[in-house]
């Protein structure tokens, strides 16, 4: 069923995520999107999460994955 307030949570978690990405990258990290109004809240924000997500993660070299240390 449609809940309205979950938007409105996503909608504040969307400019969360926007404001920490903005952070993370010193400003050159583009965020918006011209067809933004097209998704629904709730897969933009799972979306900036996953970015979020990635640019978070720790850089693996090819040789610590073939070693076994990439792991985490």
């Amino acid at each position: 069923m449609y809940d309205p307030s979950q938007n409105v949570e996503d909608i504040f978690r969307i400019e969360e995520i926007k404001s920490e990405l903005h952070a993370l990258s010193n400003g050159r990290m583009m965020i918006g999107r011209k067809d933004a109004e097209a998704w629904h809240p709730a897969m933009e924000r799972q979306f900036l999460e996953n970015v979020l997500t990635f640019v978070r993660a720790r850089a693996v070299t090819h040789r610590e994955l073939v070693i076994g240390d990439g792991g985490g």
